[in-house]
């Protein structure tokens, strides 16, 4: 049905004049001309337009899906969790549609500590409620115990029953209660499910609307649709004033920040947010593109660029101020602004920004909203007064935090006045100044995190010489980052004395506090326990040592952080490789992170450099966007993965994990490069792929070890031109790799093919194979690639991937059969379950596709390959067949692999445990593992 014909059916009432609840909101939207433009695929690319009348009809005809599948009812919690614009708002609306309550979670941490510390916390909070999320992001909630449902399993639900009429998904008379939940700090575990009710969201979106003169203006956010400044100020108060709003992914902005100007030019966009450390970003980025290019901008749709989530420098308001003039922006049409997520976001705007603060250093942030809102400012005594700590009370306040009476408590009083933590005082002309925060929190590039936490973190990561329980976290002002930066104070113990010890236990809390935050602290400064007193409770004041910090006390104590090569310049001086001696895809990784944190590239070849490196938020986005592109990738590089990985080898071995490699060939990729033993060199199966090794690695210690990868699996590579070319290119790189003998060969499946061709090729040249193996491989390999297509093989492994039974297999082969060759592999990619596409690398259509390719090639040599001549020695080990697997004329699969004997001068076939599918995975790799190790003692390497 359509949306007309269901609020037809519905006996749909008039369009409210003043919307009394969220769904209310979003259809006198719908009645408008008004749309949501996406610009995904970044700033430059198209835009995928959503008219609020299809968002409606979209969010209207999902109730019946979630309600026949269980998810939501109503007054229900469903947490939803995506990672792109559209989805988060489809999902979002679909849900408030359905009669639940939609609860926006926060991107998950990269500090895995802290990630699982989220989880554990969302699960406590909501018990058994539904996440929703796609089958990509799904593998992130694995094993939490948490109901996770994708929507292609939403959407493959057969509907049982029309939904509820609307008016009954919920009656005006429950305007109070609850109609979405965002989180607070959402880069720590103890984050609280801030609760807003219907009534809160609309006074705040109507008080802002008549506020700030936003009705006609185009709104635009780059945020996460988590934060309050999107879904609040930006995304609900467009719909109210029916605007359109343009939302995009921050990895644009990040990696090139003067194309926030753009956009907003562009989309003549009246109405946006960002944070103070963004919008110096963004005036420097356009300041150097004018130094070089005409850029022509119209910023004169500009009225309000609401600049809140830090302190704002009154600068960097009036730099961007006066760059926005020059191409149209009226005068104050930056607003510095003052909420919390607790708030419906920002209530106190500065509307004389920033002439009023010329001559301070920070900005005021104005009054509150009128109306909605009162403040007063309290002491410790509890007495009113021009300073203190401000509370507010009014209709934009919280109702409370979802399941924590403890924490509602603790910030509400009797009479509804809310403590917000921040510390301010009152001009003479009613405008709020803040001074700092009584509550223990980092704000970082608008992002709040614990100070408990990262302390937390860093005693419990067993750093040697750090004493426990005397570590203190808190921000400063970097006037370099025009942001705040950490600052750590840590009572150095016996194991810290010495110059290079106290190096290496600054540089292990440099290591989590970038796990943590995903930027380095300012400062680590170890300081003797005399300077770190305890109260009689035993805690530190980290107010009183901030004071102290910033006023110089403990200037004596820095340790000279260039010598212990913790910042930029300091790396310079520990060169010890030439980008000749890396790999390529370590040389591409060094040359990328070199143009974005301005550093030679070989300064950033050695352990913990990308650490060291002076990285910030928006480098990392840089680097991210970079490698993707320059690599070709056909999936994104997770940010955890780039904070985690401190130098370039580190990032090179994660990257080949997922299956990546550089543009430029090379057939070896590293797996292990540390060991005393004789290296193994693993030789790639049909699909060309080395990532079936990765189980067997732990199972192979004190050995270097490198995988063979083919060529063709790049975009644009194309395959080898014979067996020969293809055997020629990899004893050549073997043989720069390894210049002498012996040398030891493992291949699976058609591995053992290479692996037996390549031992030849050694032994004709007088060099020595000590080790041949090959694993479920016939010396006939057509036995086991014996389909003419690749496709039919995935076909028949769908029951061993997929869970489904040989019948539904037969069902989806012959359902297939007349697709060509990219239709079927989008439909099979739809088949695999997350684990699959998890444990093979962050499986994608194109990478099927490139297998595809390669195996079918693969497929055309093994039809013409026939087993000849002798190798010294050689080990088979022998799996159980599968069915397809050929033994005419020999009648058994043990006769097909005996063949074996007559092609090696000392032959040994061991049986091991499982198929073809299963033989390096677990448990079956346990038995292949003892076999392997048996045979390599066997053979006396």
């Amino acid at each position: 049905m359509t949306a007309e014909e269901i609020i037809s059916a519905q006996g749909d009432p008039a369009l409210p004049t003043q919307p009394t609840h969220l769904l209310d909101l979003l259809k006198t939207a719908a009645s408008s001309d008004a749309c949501l433009l996406f610009l995904e695929d970044g700033s430059n690319g198209p835009a995928t337009k959503l008219p609020y009348a299809q968002l409606y009809e979209k969010a209207l005809q999902q109730v019946s899906t979630l309600r026949a599948s269980g998810l939501v009812e109503k007054g229900q919690v469903a947490l939803t969790y995506f990672d792109n614009h559209y989805d988060n708002v489809v999902w979002f609306w679909s849900v408030v549609a359905a009669g639940g309550i939609g609860a926006i979670l926060s991107p998950l941490s990269h500090e895995p500590k802290t990630a699982s510390g989220q989880l554990e916390n969302v699960k406590n909070l909501f018990g058994d409620a539904p996440l929703i999320t796609s089958a990509k992001l799904a593998p992130l909630f694995a094993g939490q115990g948490l109901q996770v449902k994708t929507i292609d399993d939403i959407k493959q639900t057969t509907p049982k029953a029309e939904p509820s009429p609307v008016s009954d998904v919920l009656p005006i008379s429950e305007l109070d209660s609850i109609a979405a939940i965002l989180f607070t700090s959402g880069s720590t575990g103890h984050s609280k499910a801030v609760q807003y009710s219907h009534k809160a969201l609309l006074a705040s979106v109507k008080a802002k609307a008549d506020h700030l003169d936003s009705r006609g203006r185009t709104f635009m956010s780059w945020v996460s649709f988590d934060h309050s400044a999107n879904f609040c100020e930006v995304h609900l108060q467009s719909m109210y004033v029916c605007s359109d709003q343009v939302l995009t992914p921050a990895a644009e902005l990040m990696a090139e920040p003067y194309h926030f100007f753009s956009i907003l030019s562009a989309y003549k966009v009246g109405y946006t947010f960002t944070p103070n450390f963004f919008l110096a970003a963004a005036t420097k980025s356009l300041r150097d593109k004018l130094a070089n290019l005409e850029i022509s901008l119209d910023l004169s749709h500009l009225r309000t660029i609401m600049c809140a989530g830090e302190s704002n420098r009154t600068q960097t308001l009036a730099d961007c101020d006066e760059l926005m003039r020059r191409f149209g922006a009226p005068s104050y049409a930056i607003r510095a602004a003052y909420g919390l997520s607790e708030t419906c976001s920002a209530c106190f705007y500065n509307l004389e920004s920033p002439q009023y603060d010329l001559g301070n250093p920070f900005a005021s942030a104005g009054k509150h909203l009128p109306g909605v809102m009162e403040m007063k400012l309290v002491q410790d005594d509890s007495e009113e007064t021009d300073r203190g700590v401000v509370y507010l009370r009014g209709d934009v306040i919280l109702s409370g935090y979802y399941n924590n009476l403890d924490a509602t408590a603790a910030c509400m009083t009797d009479d509804g006045w809310f403590n917000t933590g921040d510390i301010g005082r009152v001009d003479e002309n009613g405008s709020l100044h803040l001074l700092g925060r009584s509550k223990e929190i980092l704000i970082l590039h608008g992002n709040n995190y614990s100070s408990f936490e990262l302390e937390y973190a860093i005693e419990t990561s067993n750093i040697a010489g750090l004493t426990v329980s005397y570590t203190a976290v808190f921000s400063t002002w970097d006037e370099s980052q025009q942001s705040e930066a950490v600052v750590v104070l840590f009572n150095p113990s016996e194991e810290a004395i010495g110059r290079k010890r106290q190096a290496d236990t600054l540089q292990a809390i440099h290591r989590v506090v970038f796990n943590f935050c995903s930027q380095r602290a300012l400062h680590v400064i170890p300081l003797p326990k005399a300077l770190l007193p305890k109260s009689t409770i035993g805690k530190l004041s980290r107010s009183k040592l901030k004071k102290q910090y910033e006023a110089g006390a403990f200037d004596d104590y820095w340790f000279d952080e260039k010598d212990s090569h913790v910042q930029g310049e300091g790396i310079k001086e520990s060169v010890t490789k030439t980008l000749d001696e890396v790999t390529p895809l370590e040389r591409e990784i060094a040359t990328v992170y070199a143009a974005v944190v301005g550093l030679p590239a070989e300064a950033l070849l050695t352990d913990d450099a990308l650490l060291s490196s002076g990285i910030n938020s928006i480098g990392f986005l840089k680097v991210k966007r970079t490698l993707e592109k320059n690599l070709d990738m056909d999936h994104e590089i997770p940010m955890a993965t780039l904070v985690q990985c401190h130098s370039v080898s580190d990032l090179a071995a994660e990257l080949i994990k997922s299956g990546t490699t550089s543009a430029e060939y090379d057939p070896i990729v590293p797996l292990v490069k540390k060991g005393t033993k004789q290296p193994i060199f693993l030789l790639h199966p049909g699909a060309g792929e080395f990532l079936c090794w990765f189980n067997l690695l732990e199972y192979l210690p004190d050995r270097r070890l490198y995988a063979v990868r083919c060529k063709g699996l790049h975009s644009g590579e194309e395959t080898f031109t014979s067996l020969q070319h293809q055997l020629d290119t990899y004893y050549a790189a073997i043989r720069r790799t390894q210049p002498e003998g012996p040398y030891l060969l493992l291949g699976y499946c058609l591995g053992g093919l290479l692996a037996f061709e390549l031992a030849k090729m050694f032994e004709a040249n007088g060099l020595e194979v000590a080790f041949c193996g090959g694993i479920d491989n016939p010396p006939d390999i057509r036995r086991s690639l014996g389909h003419e297509k690749y496709r039919s093989v995935l076909s028949d492994f769908l029951p061993a991937l997929t869970g489904m039974s040989p019948e539904e297999a037969q069902d989806f082969t012959k359902s297939t059969a007349y697709m060509e060759d990219p239709e079927f592999y989008e439909a099979i990619y739809g088949k695999f379950p997350p684990a699959v596409i998890q444990e093979n690398g962050g499986l994608t259509i194109q990478r099927i596709k490139a297998y595809g390719k390669v195996e079918d090639w693969h497929r055309a040599i093994a039809a013409k390959y026939e087993a000849q001549g002798k190798v010294r020695s050689l080990d088979i080990f022998k799996a159980n067949a599968l069915p397809l697997f050929d033994v005419s004329g020999l009648g058994s699969w043990d006769a097909v692999m005996e063949q074996w004997c007559t092609l090696a001068e000392s032959p040994r076939i061991h049986k091991v445990q499982g198929n073809h599918y299963t033989v390096l995975k677990k448990p079956d790799i346990e038995v292949l593992q003892e076999r392997i190790n048996e045979a390599l003692d066997a053979r006396g390497v």
